[in-house]
């Protein structure tokens, strides 16, 4: 609902890209705020209730700054918000190469919350082997969550309970 701040923010990506050739930055530099520029353009279209752009724009964000290690964070949340995004428009199966890249993703390590994410997605969709590994791999690597954890650890022991037995197998 900030939207005075949002247009300031997308416009103050668009002055940094328009500069940086005067600036002497290099083409990637400019790439990358672009790519920024566009992801929160795409951000902002989700949240209008516009998905059909959100994803074009969330696509082309992720396109742009592919292939750049320091953008990696912020293509992994990029993909994040385009999974959530096919979630919320009713298209799970759509969402889940986003959370695999993320839960299984070219850092060489498998990120937990994704897996929890997965798991919900799964569940859903009724594949339910897949949903229950994907809560087991959760809660080993959150044997002791911190805190703010603690309710999804405890949602996760409760789906592979609910997951296990002769009705899910």
């Amino acid at each position: 609902g900030l939207w005075g701040d949002y247009a300031a923010a997308v416009e103050g990506l668009r002055a940094r890209a328009s500069a940086a050739p005067e600036q002497g930055g290099d083409s990637v530099r400019m790439r990358l705020t672009t790519g920024a520029m566009t992801a929160l353009q795409g951000v902002g279209a989700w949240r209008r209730g516009r998905t059909t752009e959100a994803r074009r724009l969330l696509e082309q964000a992720r396109s742009s700054i592919s292939g750049h290690f320091e953008a990696q964070l912020a293509n992994q949340t990029i993909g994040w918000w385009m999974g959530e995004l096919l979630v919320e428009s009713g298209e799970p199966a759509e969402a889940i190469p986003y959370f695999v890249s993320l839960a299984d993703g070219a850092a060489f390590i498998t990120d937990p919350v994704a897996k929890h994410r997965l798991g919900k997605i799964y569940e859903r969709l009724g594949d339910y082997a897949e949903a229950r590994e994907a809560y087991e791999y959760f809660l080993t690597a959150w044997r002791d969550p911190d805190p703010a954890l603690r309710p999804w650890a405890e949602e996760a022991r409760q789906a592979v309970i609910r997951l296990t037995g002769p009705r899910r197998d």
